[in-house]
């Protein structure tokens, strides 16, 4: 009979303990929702989601995009980084998940008697919006010599939100993409002001050393980008936010 009391007791003492760390893990995602979805709606701003388990910290991302789609109609594109991503392959996969084919044509031009040659990219859909007139979709066409100054344009116009997920894996050829986005980064945090209700932003999910890596490249960036740690012990979300 003392046997099963004791028993009882642990059993009691367990479901207590459980019920404790269910009320502490909803409380948490509560408020890890809470903080990103704040920093998605700071029109301007640039967010760092970094922590230890890369599946949880989408995961969470995502829902959240989700419920800002709902909320506010905006979109979102998500990219995944491997270490054979390349300046070239990223745009690529952008273009694709932004429905725009690629195009690049060799430009030369006269400037005080000197020929200069440039590559003008063309990015063009045929998915854009539909005329009020005519039933027919209307062609978005975006052209330049910049690919990324492209995809600021692109993503400011649809209100769109570039996911850029695992850019701890960058290899040691591709250096030149995280310089690359952080300057998007920094300018797209210049330019919000020109348009209007600009939710359109860079969301990297990375390491703790990720952060440092981007301000690394634009010393500026520090004041664009705002970090937020999800840290992942024993399947129970221990939240911060740093500042």
């Amino acid at each position: 009979m003392k046997q099963n009391d004791e028993r009882s007791k642990l059993e009691t003492m367990h479901e207590l303990d459980f019920s404790r760390y269910v009320s502490r893990h909803d409380v948490g995602q509560k408020a890890l929702n809470k903080t990103l979805r704040r920093a998605f709606l700071q029109q301007g701003q640039q967010v760092l989601v970094i922590g230890s388990a890369s599946v949880e910290k989408a995961r969470v991302v995502l829902c959240n995009l989700h419920q800002l789609e709902r909320t506010y109609a905006t979109h979102f594109v998500r990219i995944e980084i491997t270490k054979s991503t390349t300046v070239e392959r990223f745009i690529a996969a952008v273009s694709i998940q932004l429905g725009f084919a690629r195009s690049t044509r060799t430009m030369t031009t006269l400037v005080a008697g000197q020929k200069l040659i440039a590559n003008v990219q063309q990015w063009s859909s045929s998915a854009g919006t539909e005329s009020k007139v005519v039933t027919e979709p209307v062609t978005e066409r975006y052209v330049g010599t910049d690919d990324f100054k492209i995809l600021e344009e692109i993503l400011f116009n649809r209100n769109t939100i570039l996911v850029i997920d695992d850019i701890e894996n960058l290899s040691a050829d591709a250096q030149g993409l995280q310089a690359k986005l952080a300057e998007l980064a920094k300018s797209m945090s210049n330019n919000a002001v020109d348009y209007e209700d600009p939710y359109a932003k860079l969301v990297f999910i990375g390491t703790v050393t990720t952060a440092a890596e981007l301000r690394q490249v634009v010393q500026s960036l520090q004041a664009a980008l705002i970090p937020i740690t999800t840290l992942c012990i024993s399947g129970s979300n221990q939240l911060n936010q740093q500042s």
